[in-house]
């Protein structure tokens, strides 16, 4: 915690500022503290797989009243300080997070009775607790940790507090104590179901600064009463679903696959200080006698196709005209990448003319 003269400037000058930059400098405290809600299971250093087993069940037991209110006031309050724009629906998710912690809190009391460190897990309890009260009603009282005068010192230098939540929460890398903590918190979340990761990678998300979807931010805020009510399967389930329709994810999914340079089969070429057309053989993928066959295919097919449209009255004579020329174009071997040139331009000229 700040101390001293310190502690007592730092508070004395936020209690003049607005409840935006107030809940920044909360969340950020609140970010750096929740590691230690770690301190509400019992097994702090599991060796074997039945103390893991009592670890995820103690995690389980107070999953409910104190994990999940933990994560949902500090996910509330940082969306609050991140988007301004949002923030009167936001402060609305606030304070309805705000009221389920305060209902919460005599459940929190009664589960922490056999943690390893009580003050550890409640104080990451009542940090949660007074940044979401800084996002919902303005709360300018609450204790700082020694990283709040850093956070302070770039707000008066002009650090907006939406762009300051979105910091790194440490100078550097977090003290072994709270590393330890956050590792055995997560690995209980995860032992226990894995839909916690998405709280695990929210978390740790925060923690690098790392780049977030708003619309996914703002809906996690948003997820009703009832369905926080319901039990960390019901809202992890919620935000799992909304993860997988937010459109960044479904753009990762969809990306276009940009296939590999290849050969064309028209490939220009300098001579005599000019562009022009090879007169080497065009590039194939067949077999030289596969692709004659195909050749004749193609020239047997095209006049027997001219021979059928004389039969009719109604097909204008000119285009015939020029498919009886095309069909006796059509070569029966490889041709010079000069003669391919001239067939794919007709070819090319005559669908835009049909279908005018």
């Amino acid at each position: 915690m700040a101390s001293g003269n310190q502690n007592a400037e730092l508070k004395n000058w936020l209690r003049s500022q607005s409840a935006e930059t107030c809940t920044a400098v909360a969340v950020r405290i609140a970010l750096r503290q929740l590691p230690k809600v770690a301190g509400g299971l019992r097994q702090i250093h599991p060796k074997s797989a039945q103390d893991q087993f009592r670890q995820a069940r103690d995690l389980a037991a107070v999953g409910t009243p104190l994990i999940l209110p933990v994560f949902r006031a500090v996910s509330t309050a940082w969306a609050f300080a991140r988007y301004p724009t949002s923030r009167p629906n936001l402060q609305i998710a606030a304070a309805r997070a705000a009221a389920w912690c305060v209902r919460n809190t005599p459940v929190v009391d009664s589960k922490l009775a056999n943690a390893t460190d009580v003050g550890a897990a409640a104080a990451a309890y009542q940090a949660s607790f007074f940044a979401i009260r800084a996002a919902a009603v303005g709360e300018t009282e609450f204790p700082l940790d020694t990283l709040a005068a850093r956070d302070v010192a770039m707000l008066k230098d002009g650090v907006g507090g939406h762009n300051l939540v979105g910091l790194p929460i440490w100078v550097g890398e977090a003290n072994a104590t709270i590393a330890e903590q956050w590792r055995i918190l997560k690995n209980a979340m995860l032992a226990t179901h894995k839909d916690w990761r998405v709280w695990t990678d929210w978390y740790e998300a925060r923690m690098k600064g790392a780049p977030e979807d708003r619309s996914l931010e703002i809906a996690r805020a948003e997820i009703p009463d009832g369905t926080w009510e319901s039990g960390p399967r019901w809202v992890n389930g919620q935000i799992e679903r909304q993860i997988k329709a937010s459109p960044s994810e479904q753009k990762e999914d969809d990306s276009l696959v940009v296939p590999g340079l290849r050969p064309a089969a028209v490939e220009p070429v300098w001579r005599d200080a000019r562009l022009t057309l090879s007169l080497d053989a065009a590039a194939i993928d067949l077999s030289p006698a596969a692709f004659a066959n195909a050749l004749s295919a193609l020239n047997t097919a095209a006049r027997e196709l001219v021979a059928e449209m004389t039969k009719e009255a109604n097909i204008d004579k000119r285009f015939i005209d020029f498919m009886s020329q095309l069909a006796e174009t059509i070569p029966l071997t490889t041709p010079p990448r000069h003669e391919l040139f001239v067939l794919d331009t007709s070819r090319a000229y005559w669908t835009v003319m049909l279908q005018r």
